[in-house]
């Protein structure tokens, strides 16, 4: 970009008012960090062009490399960070509970998490209902503080108790984090003790929602080892999926594709 459209004499006006930074990904001379960069602002892939604030929030992002739509995208930009600061006065002069309900999530789509946060734990530790304390939970994992968010997770059972939607969600969730942090098998055993559980006390609804989540992540663990050329390990897991989740939408979708698995 910087051989083409950033040298269009259009974009002056923009270079006067923002500081420009390139960060490489991939096998070119990828910058250090471009990783933990890339997971903060949600990049998917490279080029593109992001605007962010004095303060680091995200404002607004482009993935086109002509001129005209980079100065149509930095002027949004511009006019998105102005009114996003008028925001943040008003709603620190009318203090507003749904003014700052609004505020947290404009903080989380800009993935300012340390503004963000503060105001979510606020919220669940005001309020103390497991929607509040899984928002808080989610945003901490989206920090890339999964400790944090297990922990969080953990307070919200402790309001909740043992039974419940809520506390089927809350665990769900909580195994859906414990996976993302890298324990994948710590996670898919909990799930599978809640699954026995469940069955036990009679809980048919906390069964079926605690095998879906099971279900659900193995058939990821088959998708992510197939990609990876091992169709022996995946075509075990879809095997477990037919077997013992059969009642489940993932475990009907590995009964349908076994044979043609084993027949190709």
């Amino acid at each position: 970009m910087e051989r083409g459209a950033l040298q269009d004499k259009s974009l002056g006006e923009i270079s006067s008012k923002y500081v420009a930074c390139r960060i490489t990904g991939g096998t070119e001379s990828p910058t250090p960090g471009h990783e933990k960069f890339m997971e903060k602002y949600g990049v998917q892939g490279y080029p593109t062009l992001l605007f962010l604030s004095a303060d680091g929030g995200l404002v607004t992002s482009e993935v086109g490399r002509s001129p005209g739509e980079i100065v149509a995208t930095a002027a949004e930009a511009s006019r998105k960070e102005r009114d996003f600061q008028g925001f943040v006065k008003a709603v620190a002069k009318y203090d507003d509970p749904a003014l700052w309900t609004n505020l947290t999530q404009e903080y989380l789509d800009r993935r300012q998490f340390a503004q963000a946060l503060p105001l979510l734990r606020k919220a669940a530790e005001k309020e103390g209902t497991a929607a509040r304390w899984m928002a808080l939970a989610a945003a901490e994992s989206q920090s890339g503080d999964p400790a944090a968010a297990l922990a969080t997770y953990d307070r919200c059972l402790g309001t909740l108790g043992s039974a419940g939607p809520d506390a089927i969600a809350c665990r769900i969730a909580r195994a859906r984090c414990q996976a993302g942090s890298g324990d994948g098998a710590g996670a898919q055993a909990a799930l599978v003790e809640l699954v026995n559980k469940a069955k036990e006390a009679g809980d048919e609804a906390g069964r079926k929602a605690y095998a879906g989540a099971a279900a659900e992540m193995l058939l990821s663990q088959a998708g992510e080892l197939w990609n990876r050329g091992d169709q022996a390990g995946a075509t075990k897991i879809l095997e477990q999926l037919a077997s013992d989740y059969k009642d489940t939408p993932q475990g009907e979708h590995a009964a349908r594709i076994l044979p043609q698995i084993k027949g190709g």
